[in-house]
């Protein structure tokens, strides 16, 4: 009797979850791995049930002899890829059926091992209150996105970024979506005895033989692969290509070898069974051609074989490869860029053996079934927790997206081009840059300097570029339109505590405005730092882009500004910002690694040719001052230094000043009644007036980079600068390309200018040496990491 209690017991905890798959007559990705998580998903927890419309299927889940429910139907979509296409009867079949079984087995989750089934599924959940996860392990079109209800699913989870990446373009919270990497069965797939495959295609031992193993169809790029072997063997290389797999193109691709040539190199093995043996049967190398692979399963079956993998960096496969270590990702459609990598591992076997090695523990760590299956646990938790509130309906995605794929078909049958192919552009892609500061500043020409470069160079994209700004001059020259930020001045000047989250707050909704007045945004950029740009963090949760955030200075040691930069997708940093970053992390994630994440990468800020000053002139000493009156830029320090000087001595001055707007900080006073010196407030024609002076003072306090004072060096000044440990104190030599001065120290100041003015060859002997210094920076290429991360967004074209 006890015996009998303890087992109902156990049953009651044990959670019944209809599986539902749709698919073909056939074993392939999909189907191998539900068939995975079936097999070791924890029984104690969890009572699987499946529901399927293949044969194949319903056979292999019986196989595994597990004592799983397997209930097989009919899987008619409405407007779907095949007849009957207008059947809502069939479909309110679905729903009853879905209804029946969730009522049969108790069922408390349903998980659609595809994006099809959720076009009755969302239904079934709904009405039964139960929660749905949709498993999605390919990309679908805008059509399909729409018609199969994906918007609508409580929760998708992809294979990889990628799959998810549709869906938050779409409006979809990132709440709704998460990514969970397939995983292999290890164990199993390293039990499967190794087959001598030189042996079975008769080939030599000294022969270089590189394998593949999928589907022959279009999308596996194996006719590029064919084509390589060609190019490869005209290197006088030895190369074989063993093909492992049918499908629809095997007759096409026979013929292309046979008519290149090439059939005694490239050998077709069909359908295989136990494919890591074969893989560990004496191939050098695994290649790849995808045009399009969401994960790629046999990829990391081949890393778990020690082999080193060659394939297009395309969708979800940089996720599995690691380029450089576990192989090599090349570009995407090319023969010549597989055979290129293909000849420099071929004559590098130590690389490829580390390379094999590097991919095996790559696997072991990140896509075990284990792993897998731990995720997908932890996730079915999370949902039934939440069962007991209702999924929320997104119908507003579904008709914005409608609309815009009318519009699109509309416009490509009236004959308008929907991408700028005339000049070369493949796609659009929008940036939007936050500007919450009210005046100019240095930042804000870096930022210029920084993008304008990298998008004017991107041949194959065609950038369009929106700032939302409370200064609408900083950006007349980049921008291709300009926003008016509104921010009430009583609003503006909350820096901390409450209103300053009200005010990022407030900005928040102009961002979410902006992105339903202009349309979608791809990237957004935070032009200053994660305290003023934290309203794109805050409009994130609302809509979906990627998030570049550049640090012009230290930030503040806060938990917010740390949860930014930990949800930023990537930080540019000037090196003196280094510790600052550290601290602010530090407060977020107290214990974390000291190391910053490998998503930061420092910059360096540089002067476009476009951007370069004018030569000064050395025929009078002459000073010039160019900054913000905001206090720690010190202007009292020049001009008490000039208010010591006698009159008859002292050198002409221009002091070229920004009034900060909407600020509670310190300002300096300005202008000031000092004979001698002339006062310009923000000047149309600042090169003009540094070419007409020859000596730069800086009086600012620990200024992280000074990108006035590159200018100055550029167009030939002597340029002064305070000892304080900042970044151009520690680059530059005195005496030699600059001349140091006592941080603060008026008196040292006057002294010096008082030299200076004294001996004009002085000027010019510096100033040369400064302008040689200065060319270190003169550069348009930026850095490689920030035109990575602007590379990614091509994945979603």
């Amino acid at each position: 009797m006890s015996a009998m209690l303890n087992n109902a017991q156990m049953e009651a905890q044990i959670t019944p979850i209809l599986f539902v798959h749709y698919g073909d007559e056939w074993l392939r990705g999909s189907e191998r791995c539900l068939l995975d998580l079936l097999n070791h998903i924890d029984k104690s927890s969890f009572k699987p049930v499946v529901w399927c419309n293949s044969s194949a299927f319903s056979d292999a889940v019986r196989n595994l002899d597990l004592d799983i429910a397997v209930h097989q139907s009919s899987f008619p979509l409405l407007l779907g890829w095949q007849a009957p296409k207008f059947d809502v009867s069939a479909w309110k079949g679905l729903v009853s059926e879905g209804k029946t079984l969730i009522q049969q087995y108790g069922i408390q989750l349903v998980h659609a091992n595809s994006g099809a089934p959720c076009q009755w599924l969302n239904h079934v959940a709904r009405k039964c209150r139960i929660p749905l996860v949709a498993h999605l392990h390919s990309r679908y079109p805008a059509r399909d996105r729409i018609t199969l209800g994906l918007h609508q699913t409580p929760i998708s989870v992809g294979v990889s970024q990628p799959v998810v990446q549709q869906l938050l373009e779409d409006g979809v919270p990132e709440s709704a979506v998460a990514v969970i990497p397939n995983g292999i069965d290890t164990e199993a797939l390293d039990a499967v005895p190794a087959k001598n495959l030189r042996e079975s295609i008769g080939i030599p031992g000294q022969a270089f033989l590189m394998v593949t193993t999928g589907s022959l169809i279009h999308r596996k790029g194996v006719d590029l692969l064919i084509e390589a072997v060609g190019q490869i063997r005209e290197q006088e290389l030895d190369a074989h290509l063993a093909v492992l797999g049918a499908g629809e193109e095997s007759e096409a691709l026979k013929r292309q070898a046979t008519e290149s040539g090439l059939d005694a190199y490239v050998h077709f093995l069909g359908e295989q069974t136990g494919v890591t043996g074969w893989l560990r049967g004496g191939a050098d190398l695994f290649v790849s051609g995808a045009r399009e692979e969401v994960f790629g399963l046999a990829l990391a079956e081949a890393s778990l074989c020690k082999l080193a993998v060659i394939a297009p960096d395309v969708g979800g496969i940089s996720s599995v490869i690691a380029h450089g270590s576990t192989g090599l990702l090349v570009t995407p459609e090319s023969s010549a860029a597989i055979t290129e990598a293909v000849l420099t591992l071929a004559r590098n076997p130590e690389q490829r053996h580390q390379m094999g090695i590097s991919g095996r523990q790559r696997v072991l760590e990140h896509f075990t079934i284990k792993k897998n299956v731990e995720r997908f646990e932890q996730l079915y938790r999370q949902q039934l927790q939440a069962s007991n509130q209702p999924a929320p309906w997104r119908p507003g995605l579904c008709l914005r997206l409608m609309g815009s794929t009318v519009l699109k078909t509309i416009m490509r049958k009236a004959g308008f081009k929907t991408t700028n192919t005339e000049v070369g552009k493949v796609r659009n892609q929008h940036v939007l840059i936050l500007d919450p500061t009210a005046f100019s500043g240095g930042s804000k020409i870096a930022t210029d300097h920084l993008l304008r470069p990298l998008i004017n160079t991107e041949s194959d994209v065609d950038y369009r570029i929106t700032v939302l700004t409370a200064d609408a001059r900083s950006w007349s020259s980049l921008a291709d339109r300009t926003l008016r930020l509104y921010l009430p001045d009583w609003l503006a000047r909350q820096q901390q505590g409450l209103p300053f989250f009200a005010l990022n707050g407030w900005i928040a909704a102009q961002v979410l405005l902006t992105r339903l007045r202009v349309g979608k945004i791809d990237i957004a950029i935070g032009a200053s730092g994660p305290g003023v740009d934290l309203s794109l963090y805050l409009a994130r949760s609302l809509t979906s882009y990627r998030v570049l955030q550049l640090v012009h200075g230290p930030v503040a040691t806060s938990r917010t500004i740390g949860r930014c930069l930990d949800q930023a997708d990537q930080v540019q940093y000037l090196d003196t910002t280094r510790e600052s970053l550290h601290a602010a992390l530090g407060r977020h994630r107290p214990g974390r690694d000291e190391s910053l994440p490998e998503t930061f990468h420092p910059f360096h800020n540089t002067l476009p040719a476009s951007s370069w000053p004018s030569q000064c002139q050395y025929t009078k000493p002459t000073v010039l001052w160019a900054a913000s009156l905001l206090g720690w830029k010190g202007l009292p320090t020049l001009t008490d230094a000039l208010k010591a000087i006698p009159e008859s001595q002292r050198p002409d001055t221009n002091i070229c000043y920004i009034r900060p707007a909407q600020t509670d900080l310190p300002i300096s006073e300005a202008p000031l009644d000092i004979p001698g010196v002339n006062w310009f407030e923000q000047p149309d024609n600042l090169d003009a007036i540094r070419a007409s002076s020859n000596i730069f003072v800086s009086t600012s306090h620990k200024e992280p980079f000074g990108l006035s004072i590159l200018e100055a060096m550029a167009a030939g000044h002597c340029v002064l600068i305070p000892e304080d440990g900042a970044y151009w104190d520690k680059r530059l030599i005195h005496d030699r390309e600059c001349i140091k001065y006592p941080a603060g120290d008026h008196t040292a100041l006057a002294d010096i200018l008082r030299d200076l003015t004294a001996n004009p060859e002085r000027i010019q002997e510096l100033g040369c040496e400064a302008a040689s210094h200065a060319q270190a920076y003169r550069s348009d290429k930026q850095p490689d990491s920030l035109r990575h991360f602007f590379s990614l967004l091509r994945e979603d074209a």
